[in-house]
């Protein structure tokens, strides 16, 4: 699966990032999963990764402005971290 959102993305992506995107979007596409999880070390670029996903979501119509994905975790810091990528992009 071929990513369409990259040139709008406001980062490049390394190569590893979009072959997690694409594994990601096709386990949601071909085997009709409904969530995914995402390990990588830190510093990786995980909250890119899955803007990656959430944009492509956008861009194929599968997720309306209404819709909602649910992001996990362990800390306030990288909530927050999440929200400043999310507002930038968005």
């Amino acid at each position: 699966m071929t990513l369409e959102c990259i040139e709008e993305l406001s980062f490049s992506p390394r190569k590893y990032q979009i072959n997690a995107a694409e594994k990601i979007l096709q386990s949601l596409f071909e085997k009709n999963k409904r969530a995914s999880v995402l390990l990588l070390p830190t510093g990786m670029g995980k909250t890119n990764v899955a803007l990656m996903v959430v944009v492509e979501l956008f861009k194929k119509g599968l997720l309306s402005e209404e819709g909602k994905v649910l992001f996990l975790s362990p800390d306030r810091k990288l909530k927050h971290q999440l929200h400043d990528v999310c507002q930038s992009d968005f």
